[in-house]
């Protein structure tokens, strides 16, 4: 159950100090440069790993599929700025949660950055719940004991003609058992006892670009002994749709949460907390 609690924020104060290149506490976290370092000669031309022939969107990042992988390329100016994730259960079998799970039903949102480290690129999971300004003498102890975990990491493939983007691979971000934007929670599992994730009946359904949201459907399909339904089959096979918004660089007005809204909160500096 989400807290709420006197000092509460909307989901929408995800935005705050959103889409800037500083992070909540004032400063940029620290990380690599965003401007790549490795010369092309060190790395597959781009033409090798985007051939003419691939399937493109463009967008706030451009996506690739070739045959059956998937390649975002990331503008090196949209590294470091924050997007809200929401995955949502876009299709699910007759009877699945007792019929209270429909398609449509949002399983988690988030906050991430992608970021560069060396010759990689991470997907970083932002919280805003414990901050500090940068002139307090606990700014430090604030950034150290709030490091943000690593949701996806990818390595760099190539840069565009003129460096100005980055391509990595992400279809294992949607391919493999993700938890954090997975639709299947542990109580389900239970119940319809699953066992493991069929890599080879799951995958990306599509991938569309536009200015500023990437989305993503893909397929996960589990084995299980128990399914809602068609028991011979013996799985569970459900459509993710995975959206991925860049938030505005101005920062949103803090609001109070009110017991009429009753999602999207955050609890901030509050012993109830």
């Amino acid at each position: 159950m989400i807290k709420k609690l006197p000092v509460l924020v909307l989901a929408v104060l995800l935005a705050a100090g959103c889409g800037s290149e500083k992070s909540v506490f004032g400063g940029k976290e620290n990380s690599e440069e965003t401007t790549p370092k490795k010369s092309k000669s060190d790395l597959k031309a781009y033409s090798e790993v985007i051939p003419a022939e691939a399937t493109s969107d463009e967008g706030l990042f451009a996506t690739h599929f070739v045959d059956d992988k998937l390649y975002f390329e990331i503008p090196v100016n949209l590294l470091e700025k924050d997007m809200l994730l929401v995955s949502r259960i876009a299709g699910v079998p007759d009877g699945y949660g007792g019929g209270y799970v429909n398609a449509g039903s949002k399983v988690n949102e988030q906050v991430v950055r992608w970021t560069k480290r060396k010759g990689n690129i991470d997907v970083k999971v932002i919280s805003f719940e414990n901050q500090s300004d940068e002139e307090s003498p606990i700014y430090k102890s604030v950034q150290a004991n709030n490091y943000f975990p690593i949701l996806f990491s990818s390595k760099i493939e190539t840069y565009n003609q003129d460096s100005t983007s980055v391509v990595i691979e992400v279809s294992d971000l949607f391919e493999d058992e993700v938890q954090a934007i997975d639709g299947l929670p542990a109580s389900l599992r239970k119940r319809y006892k699953v066992k493991k994730l069929d890599k080879s009946r799951s995958y990306i359904e599509s991938a569309h670009a536009y200015p500023e949201n990437i989305e993503v459907k893909h397929v996960m399909t589990y084995e299980a002994e128990k399914p809602p339904e068609r028991d011979q089959a013996g799985t569970i096979s459900m459509m993710m749709n995975q959206s991925m918004v860049l938030l505005p660089e101005e920062k949103m007005q803090p609001r109070i949460a009110d017991s009429r809204v009753g999602w999207f909160t955050i609890c901030k500096v509050s012993p109830h907390c």
